[in-house]
């Protein structure tokens, strides 16, 4: 958690847990780290690096990059997409996480998508809409864009 922890101690904490951790596991059950609060991609790049499992990969978090990031999401998914095995997929007004709909929001969604469509790990994905009626408009807004 940024502001609470310094980045060098987590960075050197997590890379030890999650090395220990990992050692005798094999990849049938992938681990995703998220990002949450966090405003740079690096520690999490430096991390999935470091650890360098093939079951450890990351869930990206749009919506969370939308609302704490300094660095656009293009960004993000450009320096982790070798690492991007699972999306979460909402958007907000890019000042909190609001977990609004598809279309209700800040971040532009049809670009994210087509972004995804990239990614080589084919990434799989959460909705995380709070709101029925914007979840079952954002359905129809993937069906629609035929990501559905």
């Amino acid at each position: 958690i940024p502001h609470v922890f310094y980045v060098e101690g987590w960075l050197q904490n997590s890379i030890l847990f999650w090395q220990e951790f990992l050692a005798k596991k094999d990849s049938k059950i992938t681990i995703c780290i998220e990002n949450v609060f966090e405003s740079d991609y690096t520690p999490m790049l430096m991390l999935l690096n470091k650890v360098d499992h093939p079951a450890f990969k990351c869930c990206l978090d749009v919506g969370h990059i939308n609302a704490y990031s300094s660095h656009p999401l293009s960004e993000w998914m450009n320096a982790l997409e070798d690492h991007i095995s699972h999306i979460h997929l909402h958007n907000n007004n890019g000042q909190k996480d609001e977990h609004m709909g598809l279309a209700h929001g800040t971040l532009n969604i049809a670009s994210c998508l087509k972004r995804m469509e990239s990614l080589p790990l084919n990434p799989t994905v959460t909705l995380e809409i709070y709101d029925i009626n914007q979840l079952t408009t954002s359905l129809e807004t993937l069906k629609n864009m035929h990501f559905l």
